[in-house]
C-alpha cells in the first residue's frame, strides 16, 4: 500500500499546478491545484476519469452541456 501526500488548502502559488502523485501500468493519479479564478481550457482524456474536490469551490462541465453539473 502507498500513502500520498495531498495538498488540503489553497496556498500562495502558480494559478495552474499539476502535481504527478502515482504513474502505474493501469492508472495515474494526480492532484491539480487552480488559483485565481484559473479555467482549464476545454480538453478530452483517451480513459475514463474521476475527479475528486478537496478544498475550494469549482464547476464542472461535460461535454457541450453549460449547466453546472456539480459544485463543491
Amino acid at each position: 500500500m502507498k500513502a500520498f501526500s495531498l495538498k488540503t488548502t489553497i496556498a500562495e502559488g502558480k494559478d495552474r499546478e499539476v502535481d504527478l502523485l502515482f504513474d502505474g501500468p493501469r492508472r495515474k493519479l494526480v492532484q491539480i491545484t487552480l488559483r485565481n479564478d484559473y479555467t482549464l481550457p476545454p480538453h478530452s482524456a483517451p480513459v475514463p476519469i474521476s475527479i475528486q474536490g478537496l478544498a475550494g469551490t469549482g464547476t464542472l462541465w461535460i461535454g457541450e452541456q453549460r449547466d453546472p453539473i456539480a459544485r463543491s
